[in-house]
């Protein structure tokens, strides 16, 4: 068995984004949650998203963020949520729950896995990039106790966002050797899983000498993600258009405990994923492009 790869230290800002993430309580029972959107809407406006807040009552909104393109072409739509599932018996954790812990070589935490890792790791990266095509980010707070919001709002909102790329909340590796699972696939008129388009094909084959590059192994899976300990299942993946190109990347690995006691993200993948983000913003202008020839 090989160690997975260590190409690069986290970057101090998604490290302090994650702190803070973390320390919001926004369990389905939790107090924070309206302190967490708060916080979350400061931070998106900081970075030129303008905001729409649906379903404030009772206190677990979903945000739409949307921030016009920045010297590319193309749509990118994100899916995230903030909300996490019940820590149980905090004695019982390695490391306390609400409190962003590092150690092993990753770090530990309810939601550092799902989903607040993965919005740390996006929200650092765009402080960085200079250039992206137009983005929206649905941030649901209801993904582990229903999505009632998301189940009202989503299936009027996402057919008219005309997207180069959906991207999922998250993605993962093979936490033995760090092996990359591409899950690509564009959507049939069912919702079935049909190969990727020609497009989505090129990307995928950036984001393979991407990974080449990093040291990381690579393998395609035609399929979303795993959902089914989501109550009710995702909105976002169940009202995605026909023909939609559809990705999961992210910073996840096989080991995380997901739901569990010890939740936990290794360190190595955050600086990964914010170079596969900017690999995915200029395959969108690239895109869109093609897609405009006559």
């Amino acid at each position: 068995m090989t160690d997975p790869p260590r190409p690069s230290p986290i970057a101090p800002s998604a490290l302090r984004t994650l702190e803070a993430l973390v320390a919001f309580d926004t369990s389905p029972g939790g107090p924070d949650h309206t302190a967490c959107i708060d916080w979350l809407g400061n931070r998106l406006r900081a970075l030129g998203f303008e905001l729409e807040v649906h379903g404030a009552a009772p206190g677990r909104p979903l945000l739409v963020a949307h921030r016009n393109a920045r010297g590319l072409s193309g749509h990118v739509v994100f899916y995230g949520h903030y909300d996490v599932t019940s820590p149980g018996r905090p004695e019982r954790w390695r490391f306390p729950p609400w409190q962003l812990s590092r150690a092993e070589g990753r770090l530990w935490g309810r939601g550092v896995a799902d989903n607040k890792g993965p919005l740390a790791c996006r929200l650092s990266a765009l402080e960085h990039l200079d250039a992206t095509p137009a983005i929206t980010w649905l941030i649901q707070g209801e993904e582990e106790c229903g999505s009632d919001v998301a189940r009202a709002i989503l299936p009027g909102l996402m057919p008219r966002l005309e997207a180069s790329l959906w991207l999922d909340e998250t993605g993962y590796h093979d936490h033995e050797d760090g092996t990359l699972r591409l899950l690509g696939r564009t959507l049939g008129p069912d919702g079935e899983s049909r190969p990727p388009d020609r497009a989505l094909g090129s990307l995928l084959d950036d984001l393979r000498d991407l990974a080449a590059r990093w040291g990381v192994g690579v393998r395609h899976e035609c399929r979303g993600l795993n959902k089914s300990a989501v109550q009710g299942g995702c909105p976002f993946n169940e009202h995605l258009p026909v023909g939609a190109r559809y990705l999961a990347l992210g910073v996840n690995d096989s080991a995380g405990h997901i739901h569990g006691r010890d939740e936990s993200v290794p360190e190595w993948t955050f600086a990964l994923h914010a170079a596969e983000l900017e690999v995915v913003f200029r395959w969108a202008d690239r895109a869109d492009r093609q897609d405009k020839v006559p």
